[in-house]
């Protein structure tokens, strides 16, 4: 467990460089609601993922680049299988986005198959702090208690993890 999170870790620094402006900020609890904010999980808590690394990958369906990241995800998924859990946080730009049909219907089109929360109030954006997402098609690493640790553009780290990067 800790040589994986230390190999994730370095290597995510590496891609994304500093993390100093996020020293003791933590992710937010995601809020209690119907389970119909889920898909692909029962609803899930950051406390009973304790231990284990989190990625928590903002994106919707309609973006072109968040669509860019989906081959990155899966290998990153599959590569760390029972290593790091993937949390895909659907943020809708537009009205369309926001059915949770239309969104059910993309995860089976794009083959996505980990846990994805609905924030179609932006509840868990607005939580995380915008400064702190940025943007669509950011991952956000959360570890150790869940302590913020990096944050990027998942396009460029799938273009990294495409050139043969090890993340053992």
């Amino acid at each position: 467990m800790i040589r994986t999170l230390s190999s994730i870790s370095l290597l995510l620094v590496a891609l994304l460089g500093s993390t100093a402006a996020w020293a003791g900020l933590k992710a937010p609890e995601f809020p209690l609601g119907p389970a119909e904010r889920w898909l692909n999980s029962p609803p899930l808590s950051l406390e009973a993922l304790r231990g284990k690394p989190v990625l928590l990958e903002f994106w919707t369906f309609g973006c072109m680049s968040c669509r860019r990241s989906i081959p990155w995800v899966q290998s990153l998924e599959k590569a760390q299988a029972g290593k790091l859990q993937i949390i895909g946080i659907h943020t809708p730009e537009f009205p369309h986005e926001a059915s949770r049909e239309a969104v059910a219907a993309k995860l089976k089109a794009f083959e996505i198959r980990h846990p994805t929360y609905l924030d179609n109030d932006f509840q868990y954006w607005n939580a995380m702090g915008p400064d702190n997402v940025g943007g669509r098609t950011r991952c956000i690493l959360a570890v150790n208690e869940f302590q913020l640790f990096t944050r990027g553009v998942s396009g460029g780290l799938w273009r990294s993890w495409n050139k043969g990067d090890n993340w053992e």
